[in-house]
């Protein structure tokens, strides 16, 4: 079952050893079935759709939530604010 990796970021090794990279976003059987002609649950990351059979090993590498929050902290949480000087 891959909807664990639903909004991950993530790192697939597809059967042939190839690996892709990205956030995932995962499709149940019906829209494969549907879009593809496959009945199998995939996983697009970016315009590419990997389904089950292909995928040897999946890693998180992260989620979304974390990376968003990890960008809006300060680099350098230890570094002061200067004073601004008062306007007269």
């Amino acid at each position: 079952m891959l909807s664990r990796y639903d909004k991950k970021i993530i790192r697939i090794t597809l059967s042939d050893g190839s690996t892709i990279s990205g956030k995932a976003e995962v499709l149940p059987s019906g829209y494969a079935l549907d879009t593809f002609g496959i009945g199998k649950e995939c996983i697009r990351i970016g315009d590419m759709y990997i389904f089950a059979d292909d995928i040897a090993k999946i890693e998180i590498l992260g989620d979304e939530k974390k990376r968003i929050d990890h960008r809006n902290k300060p680099q350098h949480q230890s570094q002061k604010v200067r004073d601004c000087p008062k306007i007269p």
